[in-house]
């Protein structure tokens, strides 16, 4: 795998911390349909 991913100007997107944001927002993503479901949030 390439450490870097891509450039945009001055900006380097590194592929590691790229995945990483992926995970993370992914995780939320699907904790928040899961407990939707479950009927866990109450607004």
């Amino acid at each position: 795998m390439h450490p870097i991913l891509f450039k945009i100007g001055p900006i380097t997107i590194y592929t590691y911390g790229f995945l990483m944001a992926v995970a993370i927002i992914l995780a939320i993503l699907l904790t928040a349909y899961r407990a939707e479901k479950k009927d866990m949030i109450k607004t």
